[in-house]
This record gives C-alpha cells, structure tokens and sequence, in this order.
C-alpha cells in the first residue's frame, strides 16, 4: 500500500510541476504578444505623427503660395483646407500681426504688415479611423511693400511744387508779410500785393523790397524760388511786378494745368494691403481742442481721423497722420501742431511714404491761429491764410495743392490812401539825409506795429520724402507691376507641438 501511495504522490507532484510550467510559458507568451503589439502600436502612433507634422508643413507650403496669388487669397480671419489623402489633410488660419511683437519691441510697427499662419496637420489611423495625430506649425510672415496703389497719372508733377494751384478760373492772391520757398505753380490770375501798399508806395515798395537782397538787407520777397504763371490768365501787370520790380524769376506756361485728381471721397475705412484688416477711421466732433491724436497700431495704424463735416481745430492740437474732412477745415487755435506719419521706404528705396497730412475740400487758417504742419497739404477747393491782425502765424513745411489760392494780408498794414502817401513822404525826406534809411521796406518796419517777419511761411520738405495721393478707397500698397500678387518675407517658423 505504501509503494502505491508513493506513486500517486509522485504523480500529483509531477502534475503541479507541468501546471506551473505551462502557466509560465502562457505567461512568457502573453507577455511577448502583448509587446509585440505595443511596438506595432508604437510605430503606428509614430507613423501618425509624422504623416501630420508633414501635412502641417504642407499646409503651410500652400498657404504661403496663396499670399503670393491674389486671385486665390481671401485674407485674413479666413482658413485654408486641404487633403493630402483621404487620411491627411490641414487647415491654416490666417490672422493679422503678430503675437510676438509688444510695444516695447524695436519693430512694434511692423506689426499692421505682419501675418501670423496656424497650420494644423492631422492625421487618421487607417485601421481605426477614431485614432488620430495632429501638429501645428506658426509661420509669421511681413508683407514687402514695393509698390503704391494708383494715384493721379500727373502726381509727380504735382509733387514737386511747393504750392501747386491749378485752376485757371481761380484767384491767387498774395499779400505780405509771407515767405514761400522753392518752386511754384499758379494757373490762375495773380493778385500780388493789391491790398497794401497803396498809390505810389506799392512800386516804390516793390522795387526796394527787389533791391533789398542784392545789397545784403533782409529779404522780404513772398518767394524764394521761380514763380510758373499761366500767361493766358494774368488779367494785370503782377507778373511784371514780380519779375522786374521784385526781381524773382518767373516762368510761364499756356492751356491748362494738371488736375489734382479726383475729389475728397467720405471713406470711412481703409486698408494697408489687399487682404489686409479693415480699419475704421475714427470720426471727430465739430470742434477739437486740448487734445492728441496719433496712430494706433493695432486699430489705426496711419493714424488717419475724420470729421462728418466743417471741423475747427482750437488749441492745444496734435495730430501725427491725417486729418480728413469732405467739407472745410478752420484752424484757430494756438499750439497746433500736425504733421504726418511715416508709412516707411518702399523696398529698394530709402525715401520714407507719407500720405497727405490735412485733406479737404476747402482749408482757413485764421490770422489769429498759431499752427505748424509739416506734410502734404491737398484742398480740393480753397487754401486761405486768413486776414487779420499780427498775432499768429502759421509755417507749412511741405507742400501745397488747390484749386484756389489765398495768403491775406495783416490788419495793421491795411493803413489807407492818406497814411501810405504820407509815409512815403516821410521816407523820402528821410532818405537823403546822413544815415537815412535807403530802402522803403526797411524804413517802415521801424514803425510801431509794423513787421515784415513772414507771418505766413510756406517751404519744401527738409529732406527727401514720397507723398502718396492715395484716396483710401483702394488699399494703399499694391502688387509690383506684373506680379501675381503681393510678396511676403520669412519672418519666423515654429512648430507648436
């Protein structure tokens, strides 16, 4: 009975044995199956992710081409989709600026000419379409301004002129003190220095303030360059008064001068570039006053603001950009300043773009005002210099377009008949005796509140500067000619994850 019990005994050991054994292979091979499928999930998963960093680059590739196309790009706050296959595809969002840039940062204005493209790749998983890898990618782009949109076929014509008034049925009248530098064109009648002096005085004043330059006295001239008249339209002798009295070279030219192009449109908007963000041009009060107004980056990058109708500007004013009003500007008050924003160089040029500083149809500068503006001054009307007393000035360093030109006299030298007689009297008798004073001019502003200090200066920009007679209604830079589209730099790649 023992020996058979030890056998059973030896069996069941033996049993155990293999149970064990074969529960450890089962184990082993569980184990081996169960890695061997991480790893083909693994590749799978890295398969995926690849196939969507590839997309997102493609998507990228295809959202730069259509920048470069103008007939395919929708602009910004819009997206591009495509497929690369029926398990890959992308989606690129175009948005405007760049994240990037602060104000702090050394190219903050470049932010209205920046782009910023989020591509995402996705890819599915071909056996199990509910399994999928995305990648993103962030290219910021900034546009290359090489050309600027239309603008009147005669503009640089018109540009080159300090003041430039162009129409023949229309006055210009010029009275001193004012001083206008480098060249100008008036094709209509000029009315030179008919207020005052009266009687014999205007030719003896006119004659000695031509002397006066020649013999190191102060020039008091209204012009400091050549003076282009329409001779078809000069109804009197003003333009012999200025040649040989004052002495100040004088041209002539016949038939009709260059239009300034087409009115003053009431635009409300504008854009930088064809795609770009629409910007809305801030709307002014009647009056304004104690008050700044500048370029906002982001909002109003040329800082371009608008009145609904007449608008007077009062003191304290700043205006760095544009100044718009489809009716009348008046400026009345004391300490304002204007004076245009910098659009920058077109590529390849190292001349800054301004567009106009103050644009309407028709401008006053009281007598009384103090004001400085540098830029571009386009009326599509009247530009006048109003009359009044000597307690104001106004100094334009640009330029000038019109249709009608007015510089008005000062209240002061508006004396009568009678008392330019006898002063003229006065001053001959004077000028014969031991230290007489020997030119007219020179002796009148000896006399109490008489001054010859141009009270109305007008003279060409400083240094070289491109003005740009953009309308608004078209975006103002422009494919170069010829090219499919608008070009854009690299400015920066990354993959987002």
């Amino acid at each position: 009975m023992l020996r058979s019990t030890d056998r059973s005994a030896r069996r069941g050991a033996a049993m155990i044995i293999v149970m064990v054994l074969l529960a450890m292979t089962m184990v082993v091979t569980y184990s081996v199956l169960h890695t061997s499928a991480t790893v083909t999930q693994i590749q799978a998963n890295g398969g995926r992710e690849d196939r969507a960093h590839l997309a997102a680059a493609a998507g990228i590739s295809a959202a730069l081409r259509a920048m470069h196309n103008a007939s395919v790009w929708t602009g910004v706050s819009t997206t591009l989709t495509g497929s690369l296959s029926t398990l890959d595809s992308y989606s690129v969002t175009y948005t405007a600026g760049d994240s990037s840039l602060t104000v702090s940062s050394s190219d903050y204005a470049e932010y209205p000419y920046r782009v910023t493209l989020l591509s995402t790749g996705t890819a599915v998983d071909s056996s199990n379409p509910a399994l999928s890898s995305t990648h993103q990618i962030r290219v910021v782009v900034q546009l290359v301004r090489e050309q600027l949109s239309a603008q009147p076929s005669n503009w640089s014509s018109l540009s080159n002129y300090t003041v430039y008034q162009n129409k023949d049925s229309r006055v210009v009248k010029i009275d001193f003190p004012c001083r206008i530098t480098g060249n100008v064109l008036f094709n209509g009648d000029l009315d030179l220095c008919r207020d005052y002096p009266d009687g014999s005085s205007r030719a003896t004043f006119t004659i000695d303030m031509g002397n006066m330059p020649g013999a190191g006295q102060a020039d008091y001239r209204p012009f400091g360059g050549t003076v282009t008249l329409n001779a078809d339209k000069q109804l009197n002798d003003d333009s012999a008064v200025l040649s040989a009295q004052m002495q100040t070279a004088v041209n002539t030219i016949s038939g009709a001068a260059a239009s300034l192009g087409s009115s003053m449109s009431s635009v409300t908007t504008y854009r930088l570039y064809a795609g770009g963000p629409v910007y809305s041009i801030p709307a002014l009060a009647s009056s304004i006053s104690n008050v700044t107004l500048a370029p906002d980056v982001p909002t109003n990058p040329l800082g371009i603001f608008r009145a609904t109708s007449n608008i007077t500007v009062g003191s304290n004013v700043t205006i760095q950009g544009m100044l718009r009003s489809p009716a009348k500007i008046t400026i009345s008050g004391s300490n304002v300043v204007v004076s245009g924003a910098n659009l920058g160089p077109l590529r390849g040029s190292s001349t800054p773009v301004h567009l106009p500083t103050l644009r309407s149809n028709d401008l006053t500068v009281n007598a009384w005002a103090n004001c400085t503006v540098t830029g571009l001054v386009w009326v599509d009307n009247a530009f006048k210099s109003a009359k009044g007393a000597s307690n104001g000035s106004l100094t334009i360093t640009g330029r000038v377009l019109c249709e009608e030109f007015l510089v008005e006299g000062r209240n002061e030298w508006d004396l009568g008949l009678s008392y330019w007689n006898l002063m003229l009297s006065v001053f001959n008798t004077q000028k014969g005796q031991p230290g007489g004073i020997q030119y007219y001019p020179a002796y009148c502003v000896t006399l109490p509140s008489l001054s010859l200090t141009p009270l109305c200066t007008i003279q060409p920009p400083t240094s070289n500067v491109t003005y740009h007679g953009s309308s608004l209604s078209n975006p103002v830079f422009a494919p170069a000619t010829g090219a499919a589209g608008l070009k854009w730099d690299l400015v920066s790649w990354a993959d987002v994850n």
